[in-house]
C-alpha cells in the first residue's frame, strides 16, 4: 500500500516526532555547551550509601528449582528465550514479579509514567509487600516533574530507589537545563543499561525500555526491540552489573536528592490507589494478570523451553570504590569490535541509530572486501524517534553504502507492524526500530542497549551478551531477513552518480526514490538543520 496523501504522509512521520526530549533544544544546548565543558568523571553526591548485594539463595525459590529441573548436565551453559514481541516481553516481566520469592533489582534508563510503567510498577509493590526486597536504580535524565510519586513508592521499607548520576537542579524543567549546562560534563554521561533480575535465578535484558511504546502498547507509535529471558550462570554475571552499578558512587539514594517525604500512610494509600489502576485498565491492548498462582504454569513452560549456551556479559565500568579507578564507557564497544574481527561470512546488524565514525566503516570495508556479506537494518527518516540522529546518519550514509554494506531502513507503514504494534481507531499505530543486536556467522548473538553511535561507544554506559548459539543466533537472522522483506523496509543504494535512492517493491513493479520516502516538509526542514550542528560526537 502506498502512502502519497499528504494528511497520511504527516500522519506517518509527524506522529514519530513524539520523542522524550525535543531533539533541537538538546542539539542546540549540546552545540553550546561542548566547548565550554570540562570533562568531570565522578558525580558530586557525597551521601551515605548502604551497601547491598545480589541474593545467592534463590536455588530453593521457585523460579530457582525451575531453572535447576531445566538446566543440562553441563553447569557452563546457560539459558535463553528470544523476547521479540511487546506482549510477551511485558508478560515475562509480569510474571517473574508475581513469582519473586527473594529480591527483585531492576535497571532502567527509561521508567515511563504511563499504563505500562504503572503495571511494571504496581508489581514490584505487590511483590514487596509479599516480603520481596525491590532494588530499582533509574537514571535521572527523564524523572522531571516525578519526584513527589517516586517518593511514595520509595516510602516501602523493602523498596529501595537509586537514581543514576542525579541533577542537583531538579525542581523546576528550567532549573534541570541549568545544572545540565553548568555540569555538562557530569551529567553528559547517561546510564543506558537495561536489566530485570529475579530470585538470582532469572533474567531480562535486551533493548526495551520500560514504557508503552516499547511493548507495543502505545497509541501513537511503537517500537520493534528486542530482549532475551536468561537463566543459569549467565545471571550471576548479570547480578554482578547489577551491583556494580548499585554501590557506585553514582546511584544516589533517591531520598538524598529530593525534598519530598510522605508519610507511611500517604506512601500506603497513593500504593494502593496505583494498584487499583492498573487493574482497572480498559484502554490497555493487553489482559493483565496480577495472580500469583496463574503465573505457574506460563512460567513453567517458559523456563522449560530455552535453548541453553555459553555466553559472556560485558558492561562498562564506574570505576572502583573511593574513586580508585577512573570510570571506563567503552568496554562494551571494545567487546563488539571483537565480535566484528571474528566474523567470516556473514554479519547482520540492527541498531535503531548508525552514526559511524570513520573507523567503523572502514571496519567494514574491510570485511567486506574479505568476502563478509554485511546486511544493516536501521531506522528510515520517517521512522525515527530522533531527527538530529538520523540527519547525521544521512551525512554518513554513502560512505557506508560505498564500504560494500547492504542497509535497509525501517518503513513506518512496515507491513509486520501488527505483530509489534496495537491497533488505534486509525489502524495500526505506526512502527520505529529500537532492537539492538548483531548476529555473526549464524553462529553468535550480541544483543543488549549498544546502539551503533558515539553516546553509546564511549559516553553512556551499557550492557550487552554475547550468546554461542547457532539456535538463537538462526532465529534472530530469521527475524531479521524478515524485517528487511520489501513490505517492511526500504532498500538505500547508490546511483550511478553517487547520490542515494530508496528501492520501494510494489506489485505494481519497482519504484525508485530519489528523496527519503514519506517525510513531511517540517521534518525535512528540521533534519536539514540538524545535519550542519556540529553536535555528532554527542548523538
Amino acid at each position: 500500500m502506498a502512502f502519497t496523501q499528504p494528511c497520511l504522509v504527516e500522519r506517518y512521520t509527524e506522529a514519530m516526532i513524539r520523542p522524550k526530549f525535543d531533539a533541537l533544544v538538546l542539539a542546540l544546548l549540546i552545540a553550546t555547551v561542548v566547548a565550554l565543558s570540562g570533562c568531570a568523571s565522578t558525580p558530586l553526591f557525597d551521601v551515605d550509601r548502604t551497601p547491598s548485594w545480589s541474593t545467592t539463595d534463590g536455588g530453593n525459590t521457585f523460579l530457582g528449582k525451575l531453572v535447576s529441573k531445566a538446566a543440562p548436565a553441563d553447569s557452563s551453559l546457560s539459558g535463553f528465550r528470544v523476547l521479540d514481541r511487546g506482549q510477551s516481553a511485558l508478560q515475562a516481566r509480569l510474571s517473574l514479579s508475581e513469582a519473586a520469592e527473594l529480591t527483585i533489582d531492576a535497571q532502567y534508563f527509561i521508567w515511563n509514567d504511563d499504563a505500562s510503567g504503572q503495571i511494571l510498577a504496581t508489581s514490584l509493590i505487590r511483590a514487596a509487600k509479599r516480603g520481596v526486597r525491590i532494588r530499582l536504580l533509574i537514571d535521572d535524565f527523564y524523572l522531571d516533574g516525578r519526584d513527589d510519586r517516586i517518593a511514595l513508592m520509595n516510602a516501602h521499607p523493602l523498596i529501595e530507589i537509586r537514581v543514576f548520576n542525579p541533577s542537583r537542579q531538579r525542581a523546576t524543567s528550567f532549573g534541570r537545563a541549568l545544572g545540565f549546562l553548568a555540569n555538562f560534563g557530569r551529567l553528559n554521561h547517561r546510564m543506558h543499561n537495561k536489566l530485570y533480575l529475579v530470585d538470582g535465578s532469572v533474567g531480562i535484558a535486551g533493548g526495551r525500555n520500560v514504557g508503552d511504546e516499547y511493548f507495543g502498547a502505545d497509541d501513537e507509535f511503537n517500537m520493534r526491540d528486542r530482549g532475551v529471558l536468561a537463566a543459569g550462570p549467565v545471571v550471576t554475571a548479570l547480578a554482578a552489573s547489577f551491583d556494580h552499578y548499585w554501590n557506585s558512587q553514582w546511584a544516589v539514594p533517591f531520598a538524598a536528592v529530593t525534598d519530598s517525604q510522605p508519610s507511611a500512610s500517604e506512601a500506603e494509600h497513593a500504593m494502593d490507589a496505583a494498584a487499583d489502576f492498573a487493574k482497572s485498565l480498559e484502554d490497555f491492548p493487553y489482559r493483565v494478570e496480577f495472580n500469583k498462582e496463574m503465573v505457574r504454569a506460563p512460567i513453567t513452560d517458559l523456563l522449560g523451553s530455552l535453548v541453553w549456551a555459553r555466553a559472556e556479559v560485558f558492561y562498562d565500568s564506574l570505576g572502583g570504590g573511593n574513586n580508585s579507578a577512573a570510570p571506563d564507557f567503552t568496554t562494551v564497544a571494545r567487546s563488539l569490535r571483537h565480535v566484528l574481527k571474528g566474523t567470516r561470512e556473514e554479519l547482520l546488524i540492527q541498531s535503531p541509530y548508525l552514526i559511524l565514525r570513520d573507523v567503523g566503516i572502514e571496519a567494514i570495508s574491510r570485511a567486506t572486501a574479505k568476502g563478509v556479506r554485511v546486511s544493516i537494518m536501521t531506522n528510515s527518516m520517517a521512522s525515527t524517534d530522533m531527527v538530529s540522529a538520523q540527519a547525521w546518519y544521512a551525512n554518513r550514509r554513502p560512505q557506508i553504502l560505498s564500504s560494500g554494506a547492504r542497509v535497509f531502513e525501517l518503513r513506518p507503514d512496515a507491513e509486520m507492524r501488527s505483530d509489534y504494534s496495537r491497533r488505534s481507531n486509525e489502524g495500526v499505530v505506526p512502527l520505529a526500530l529500537h532492537a539492538k543486536s548483531i548476529v555473526a556467522d549464524r553462529k553468535l548473538l550480541y544483543i543488549g542497549t549498544f546502539n551503533l553511535d558515539q553516546r553509546s561507544a564511549s559516553i553512556n554506559s551499557e550492557i550487552a551478551l554475547v550468546i554461542h548459539s547457532e539456535i538463537l543466533a538462526s532465529q534472530v537472522a530469521e527475524s531479521f531477513f524478515r524485517d528487511v522483506l520489501p513490505a517492511n523496509s526500504w532498500e538505500a543504494v547508490l546511483s550511478l552518480h553517487g547520490r542515494v535512492n530508496w528501492i520501494e517493491e510494489r506489485k505494481s513493479g519497482r519504484i525508485i526514490h530519489d528523496a527519503a520516502p514519506l517525510v513531511s516538509p517540517g521534518r525535512q526542514v528540521e533534519a536539514a538543520l540538524m545535519s550542519i550542528l556540529p553536535i555528532e560526537s554527542q548523538l
